[in-house]
């Protein structure tokens, strides 16, 4: 992973059995390898500065999956680990320059995406607590959000003045069953799907959406 940059660092984020093997580009356009990670299985977080690599210390086995940085500079991240730094931290974690911090206990099982949607931090995922596939942090604690999905959520982004969610689930719309693609509408508190759905639609039945984006007003989807 490439975190956006904050200030003068460019953070990375590896998953990988070879740390080693991280680099940047130059300015000149020439690539150059990092040799202050090595060793160790063990996912690897470091920031870049001015040509140097240096390692922050933490032990994010197995995997990370996401990550989002706030306007404060504070870099949070998830994925499938557990007892993460001093507090413990399992699923989801945050840095504030010197330490992992734990971001509850609430959240029980792997998270792969966290979005921060109108300042607010959401995180979707693999999870039941504190409510099924999708959860907002309050600044304290993880709340429900939503009426929660039957599967996987996948993909977070606002759209269209709502929250529109991708992944590997089912929600029931009045009296259809609405699959791995749907938006909730804060105003009204209901969900509601895109056209036909994925599963309906001849081009894009598929197994899964893992991405979505907007830009100039239009919804990008990514699966399979």
């Amino acid at each position: 992973f490439l975190l956006p940059q904050t200030g003068s660092k460019m953070y990375l984020l590896v998953n990988s059995e070879k740390p080693n093997l991280v680099g940047w580009l130059n300015e000149n356009g020439t690539w150059s390898k990092s040799t202050a990670m090595t060793g160790g299985e063990r996912g690897w977080f470091a920031f870049w500065e001015y040509g140097g690599v240096n390692d922050l210390p933490c032990n994010l086995k197995p995997e990370v999956r996401t990550t989002a940085v706030d306007s404060s500079q504070g870099i949070y991240l998830g994925g499938n680990f557990k007892d993460v730094g001093s507090s413990g931290g399992d699923y989801v974690v945050r840095w504030d320059g010197s330490v992992w911090d734990r971001m509850g206990s609430v959240i029980d099982a792997p998270v792969n995406v966290l979005e921060f949607i109108d300042g607010s931090l959401y995180a979707g995922g693999e999870f039941t607590k504190p409510s099924k596939g999708i959860a907002r942090w309050d600044g304290n604690t993880w709340r429900a959000y939503t009426s929660g999905v039957t599967g996987t959520v996948n993909a977070l982004v606002k759209y269209q003045n709502k929250l529109c969610v991708g992944g590997e689930f089912s929600i029931t719309v009045g009296s259809s069953v609405v699959k791995d693609l749907a938006c909730w509408d804060d105003t009204s508190s209901t969900w509601s799907g895109l056209g036909v759905g994925l599963q309906d639609d001849a081009q894009l039945k598929g197994d899964g959406v893992y991405s979505l984006a907007v830009y100039n007003n239009s919804l990008y989807i990514g699966g399979s």
